[in-house]
C-alpha cells in the first residue's frame, strides 16, 4: 500500500513539473508576444488585421496565437473576405472542379477555391474581365459576377447561342456608362459585321451592323480606352468601335502600321494611360512591346516598363503597378511550368518563374486556354 501511494505521488509530482513546463511556454510565448507589441492593445491590432491585403492577412494569423484569435479563418468555399484594402496584384482565374472557380497568385503561388452560384455551375465560360468583374456567358444568358463579393447580375436574355468569344465591357455594372458588346464574324451568306450591346437594366441586346471593312478580328478582348473600344487585328492593325447615342461607328485605322509581321500572338493593353501592344513570336521565340504614339499614330517600342507588370491572355489583359518586389518589368501569361505561372522579364529577354531560378525552356510550359486575369477587388 506504501509502494502504491509512493507511486502516485512521484506520479503527480511529474504530472505537475510537465504542467508547469507547458504553463511556462506559453508565458515564454505571450511574454514574447508582448515585447514585440509593448504599446499595440487589442482593439489596435484587430485594426491592424482588417487592413491588411488578403496574403499578408494570412501570413498574419500563423505569426502568434494572439493573432491567430483576432484575425479570424477564411472560408473560402462558403464566404468571401471583406478585407478594406483590396491592392492585390492580378489572380489568374479559370473554372475549376466541384462547380468552383480556381485563383492563383502569380507571384506567391498560392491557390483558393470561391464558390459558384449555381446558376453558373453548369458551363459557364469567362469572356473578359474587368476592376474585380467577370463577364460571364452560361449557354444562351449572360452575367456579370465578382466572385469576392459573390454579386451576381444578369444581362437581358438573349434569342441566339454566343457564338464569338470576342466579348469586352467599358466599366463595372455599377455604373450608368457600362455597357458589354460582342462581335459576331461575318457568315459566308453576308459580309458584313454585327455588334451586340446591351447595358445592365435593358430588357433586350441592341444589334448594329456595319459594312465589311479590310479587318479581321482575334479572339481577344478588346480594350475600352478613351471612350472606345479597340480591338487588335489579326494583322496587328487598330480597330476602334464607337457607339454614341446618335451614331455608332466602327474606323480601321491606316496608321499605325502593324509593328510585326507574321502569325503572332498579339494582346491589347491600356498602362498607365497609354496603349500598348504585345507580340509573341510563334513558339515563344520572343516578345515585344510597343507603345502607341498618339501625336504620330506610330507604334514606339518599349523595352523597359519600369515600375509595371503585364498581364496578358485572350480573354482579358491589364496592368499593374508593383507592390511586391521582384515582379516589374515583366509580362504574366497563363502559362505554367510545373505549377508555377510563367513571366517573361524584358530585363533578360528569357521566360522564367518564382520556382525556378534558372531560365525556363517555353517548350516545356503549358498554356491554359479557358481562363484569364483578376484584379482582387471586395469593395
Amino acid at each position: 500500500m506504501k509502494e502504491a501511494k509512493h507511486r502516485i505521488n512521484m506520479e503527480e509530482q511529474e504530472s505537475g513539473k510537465v504542467q508547469e513546463k507547458v504553463n511556462d511556454l506559453e508565458d515564454v510565448e505571450a511574454n514574447e508576444t508582448k515585447a514585440h507589441l509593448p504599446y499595440l492593445p487589442l482593439d489596435m491590432v484587430k485594426l491592424i488585421a482588417k487592413r491588411l491585403i488578403l496574403v499578408d492577412y494570412l501570413h498574419f494569423r500563423a505569426t502568434c496565437k494572439m493573432f491567430h484569435s483576432v484575425a479570424p479563418q477564411i472560408q473560402w468555399r462558403t464566404t468571401t473576405p471583406r478585407l478594406e484594402n483590396p491592392s492585390l496584384s492580378p489572380w489568374l482565374v479559370l473554372f475549376g472542379k466541384e462547380s468552383v472557380y480556381s485563383f492563383i497568385d502569380p507571384n506567391h503561388g498560392e491557390k483558393y477555391l470561391i464558390n459558384l452560384p449555381q446558376v453558373l455551375k453548369e458551363g459557364s465560360i469567362i469572356r473578359s474581365s474587368k476592376d474585380g468583374w467577370l463577364l460571364v456567358t452560361v449557354r444562351m444568358s449572360t452575367f456579370f459576377f465578382n466572385p469576392f463579393t459573390q454579386a451576381l447580375l444578369p444581362l437581358a436574355d438573349r434569342s441566339f447561342r454566343i457564338r464569338n468569344p470576342c466579348m469586352g465591357f467599358s466599366s463595372t455594372p455599377d455604373s450608368s456608362e457600362c455597357v458589354a458588346v460582342e462581335i459576331e464574324d461575318k457568315t459566308a451568306n453576308n459580309s458584313n459585321f454585327f455588334v451586340n450591346y446591351c447595358s445592365p437594366g435593358n430588357e433586350d441586346w441592341d444589334e448594329w451592323e456595319f459594312e465589311y471593312t479590310n479587318f479581321s478580328f482575334d479572339c481577344n478582348s478588346p480594350v475600352f480606352y478613351k471612350g472606345a473600344f479597340y480591338y487588335l487585328g489579326k494583322e496587328g492593325n487598330l480597330g476602334i468601335l464607337k457607339l454614341n447615342d446618335e451614331e455608332h461607328s466602327f474606323e480601321v485605322l491606316t496608321k499605325p502600321k502593324p509593328p510585326c509581321n507574321g502569325n503572332f500572338q498579339k494582346f491589347l493593353v491600356e498602362c498607365n494611360g497609354e496603349l500598348l501592344s504585345i507580340f509573341v513570336a510563334p513558339f515563344g521565340k520572343w516578345v515585344r512591346v510597343f507603345k502607341l504614339n498618339e501625336s504620330k499614330m506610330t507604334w514606339v517600342r518599349v523595352e523597359n516598363l519600369g515600375n509595371y507588370m503585364l498581364y496578358v491572355s485572350h480573354t482579358s489583359s491589364m496592368s499593374a503597378i508593383v507592390k511586391s518586389p521582384g515582379m516589374e518589368n515583366k509580362i504574366y501569361f497563363p502559362r505554367f511550368y510545373g505549377e508555377s505561372i510563367v513571366f517573361y522579364s524584358l530585363e533578360t529577354d528569357n521566360y522564367h518563374s518564382f520556382k525556378s531560378k534558372d531560365v525556363v525552356d517555353f517548350y516545356s510550359t503549358t498554356e491554359l486556354l479557358c481562363c484569364g486575369w483578376i484584379e482582387p477587388r471586395w469593395c
